[in-house]
């Protein structure tokens, strides 16, 4: 027993060294803000003043600490963000594979028949949108909460813009389909027939509109692992621990975050991302 308890006694103490950090970084920008405040009553005169004052701190004590701050976070997450490497390592080894065998087999055997053809990298160049990366890539790269929170929102933004694109020219292509349909329905009396047309194409939108929804999480993903970011695990920690509930309220910030944190714990938590990702990708 009494192993244990020395045991637990150093589980304790490894527990506090690991957040010794950033509570510092904690202290030390509260301290800051308090202390000019303090001196100068007039940058807390408006919510917005306010807002500055904590940014700018948070820019001079990361300037100084964010190195030490973030090695901290770093080390925390190593094992779950090599964890990641190694399976999106292994997904595209595995794909690679695959077409390596199956060009062999061609090589041996001929061209195969069209309907036969390999399966495909399930991750295309037109699904990927090369501002979003960029974005992502941008992240670890920026030292304060605000900055990579910015890169976050781009990120995001640049995906909805993408999907929003290939969404529309569906949406026009639909449409221009519909408008014929509808001129020559003006022509004739509506039957049962093509009652039932409309409830179908009905249905139709419905479930294209769910299944835009539904593709946010994925396009993320596919993102997350094409961009391969060593330690995206931390970076997200470490905004979830000095992001200001003033910035996440805002909306855009507050949503881009908890989308990227979605996406990572889906990824972390996949033990496959073929069948959990793209099983049912038509």
């Amino acid at each position: 027993s009494d192993s244990n308890s020395i045991s637990s006694d150093q589980d304790v103490q490894l527990q506090h060294y690991s957040r010794e950090r950033r509570q510092d970084a904690h202290g030390v920008i509260k301290h800051v803000t308090a202390t000019l405040i303090e001196i100068r009553p007039g940058l807390s005169a408006t919510p917005r003043l306010t807002e500055l004052t904590a940014t700018a701190v948070e820019a001079l004590v990361f300037g100084e600490l964010y190195d030490l701050v973030f090695a901290e976070i770093k080390e925390e997450m190593i094992e779950k963000d090599s964890l990641l490497m190694q399976k999106i390592g292994e997904f595209e080894m595995n794909h690679y594979l695959k077409r390596k065998y199956h060009h062999q087999e061609q090589l041996q055997t001929g061209p195969k028949k069209e309907e036969e053809e390999e399966e495909d990298y399930p991750i295309t160049g037109e699904n990927i949108s090369v501002g979003a990366l960029e974005a992502l890539l941008s992240i670890p790269e920026a030292r304060t909460p605000v900055d990579k929170l910015a890169y976050c929102v781009r990120f995001l933004e640049m995906i909805s813009v993408h999907f929003s694109n290939d969404t529309d020219h569906y949406d026009s292509n639909r449409n221009e389909s519909q408008d014929l349909q509808n001129r020559q329905k003006d022509r004739n009396e509506e039957d049962e027939t093509t009652a039932a047309e409309n409830d179908k194409k009905k249905k139709k939108k419905s479930g294209a509109q769910v299944m835009g929804a539904d593709s946010l999480l994925k396009m993320v993903c596919e993102h997350i692992i094409v961009a391969k970011v060593p330690s995206l695990n931390a970076e997200l920690v470490f905004l979830e621990e000095f992001a200001r509930d003033e910035q996440l309220l805002r909306g855009k910030e507050g949503y881009s975050l908890v989308t990227l944190q979605a996406s990572l714990h889906f990824l972390n938590a996949s033990t496959d991302f073929n069948e959990d990702i793209f099983k049912n990708e038509e």
